[in-house]
């Protein structure tokens, strides 16, 4: 299973990915404009589960990963929480996922 947590923004996405099966852990910064974004959820291969840290409008990326077969699970930023040094959010929330 490939696990993303994903800090969403209204112009793209920085996400953090895990494949559970090689324990492979990358970060990508994902454009929404130019398709970047559509074009790598549409080629996952699944089964994929999808963290989203998001305050803003998110509709259509919603509806992306429905008709992927990907089912978001919408994560609030969490306050006082402290990430190891170096260690970014959406990395973060892929590995807790």
């Amino acid at each position: 299973m490939i696990i993303i947590g994903c800090d969403f923004h209204t112009r793209y996405q920085q996400i953090a990915l895990v494949d559970d099966s090689t324990g492979e852990l990358s970060e990508r910064r994902l454009d929404h404009e130019n398709g970047e974004a559509h074009t790598f959820y549409r080629g996952l291969p699944k089964p994929v589960r999808v963290g989203i840290e998001a305050t803003g409008p998110m509709h259509w990326f919603e509806r992306l990963l429905a008709g992927c077969r990907i089912l978001p699970r919408r994560l609030g930023r969490v306050r006082g929480l402290t990430l190891p040094f170096g260690v970014a959010l959406a990395e973060f929330e892929a590995l807790v996922l």
